[in-house]
């Protein structure tokens, strides 16, 4: 039975006060609902079909853009890869052709040592260049007094 004085309490209020985020009240007024209820009679929703349509227009070119791009991506991503294998190569290459020029520069330099051709020229027999005395030539019209 309900105390005389207070009416029995609303429904909404019960389902509120029930749940987990009930607010502590002291009247049993029921809670005025924040969100207003909409009417559907006489509105028009064909906007919202019209861009759901438009979304579906739109999905197949999107989609095929976009695997376009990604395997464009992937495309030069592959191509970055191929030449970075390309300067490694060409890399080594030029460290091994500058390896070849060190050793050959060595070599010409112990081929061209003075005591090197000293001994080559002893063991052919070939004594060293004599002096020789030149004679000076008169230019023409010039007596040369001795």
């Amino acid at each position: 039975m309900t105390p005389p004085g207070r009416s029995l309490p609303h429904p909404t209020f019960r389902r509120l006060r029930h749940s987990r985020f009930a607010r502590e009240t002291t009247s049993a007024q029921p809670v005025q609902k924040t969100k207003r209820r909409v009417l559907w009679v006489n509105r028009d929703i064909s906007y919202r079909r019209s861009i759901r349509l438009s979304l579906r227009r739109w999905f197949a070119p999107l989609a095929a853009g976009l695997l376009l791009a990604a395997l464009s991506l992937s495309a030069l991503r592959n191509h970055l890869i191929a030449l970075r294998y390309e300067v490694a190569a060409e890399r080594a290459r030029e460290r091994s052709l500058a390896h070849s020029a060190q050793k050959l520069r060595v070599e010409v330099g112990r081929l061209r040592h003075p005591a090197r051709l000293r001994s080559l020229a002893l063991d052919m027999e070939l004594g060293p260049a004599p002096q020789l005395w030149l004679e000076p030539v008169p230019a023409p019209g010039e007596t040369i007094h001795p």
